[in-house]
């Protein structure tokens, strides 16, 4: 039988690299990364990107270049994985941005929930996968950047860590991190060791797995 595999895009760039293999599954998740220099050749974010999405059954990508200014943007709109956010706006900023303008900002302490406060953005629906692309990170100090994948109806939460940012990263740096989880969360915390390290977010990916096959157990006597 084959499987129809259903995307939900808000918007989408397509692009040819070639697959970066998945880092080694940590239990039930797996997480994929790759970094540039600039967003002027993004060969190894988008590659990493590509292989993420190429697990997924089906997912929706937020490029932010529909809801520019908004202190408390709601991403996703419109598709199942509708998603709001305590992020501080949506900036327009070319230099850094993927698609083609616009980008979330997390400016740490300057946040309107005050300082120390972690960003987040929560699902209206619990989801199995997640990745951004990041940019500007570490390009001062050292800045240690993990996601707390969390489940607020179970309780439970989960710190994926993503890699040690700089220091003094070059000033245009791009990169993708992605993870799936077979456990579904709702919820994704960014914690940073370096929260005024000012990270922008562009073309957020949020999807699903495939269903994981059942095993079938054939009743007593059924041999």
């Amino acid at each position: 039988m084959i499987r129809t595999r259903r995307l939900f895009v808000v918007a989408l760039v397509v692009t040819l690299a070639p697959a970066i293999a998945p880092t080694a599954a940590l239990g039930a998740q797996a997480t994929f990364f790759g970094l540039d220099a600039s967003n002027q050749n993004l060969t190894n974010a988008n590659a990493a990107r590509d292989s993420f999405v190429a697990t997924l059954e089906s997912f929706a990508v937020e490029t932010m270049e529909g809801i520019a200014g908004q202190a408390d943007p709601l991403l996703f709109a419109g598709t199942p994985f509708q998603a709001a956010s305590d992020f501080n706006q949506v900036v327009s900023f070319a230099p850094l941005a993927v698609s083609p303008l616009n980008v979330l900002l997390d400016q740490g302490p300057a946040d309107a929930a005050g300082p120390g406060v972690n960003d987040w953005l929560l699902f209206a629906q619990p989801v199995t996968a997640f990745g951004s692309y990041f940019a500007q990170g570490g390009d001062g100090g050292a800045n240690t950047v993990s996601l707390r994948l969390e489940n607020t109806l179970r309780g439970t939460s989960k710190d994926v860590p993503i890699n040690v940012l700089g220091p003094n990263a070059p000033f245009f740096n791009v990169f993708f991190f992605g993870v799936t989880d077979t456990d579904p969360f709702d919820r994704v915390t960014f914690i940073e060791s370096l929260d005024f390290d000012g990270i922008l977010l562009d073309n957020i990916v949020a999807g699903q797995l495939p269903p994981e096959p059942h095993t079938f157990i054939a009743p007593f006597g059924a041999f």
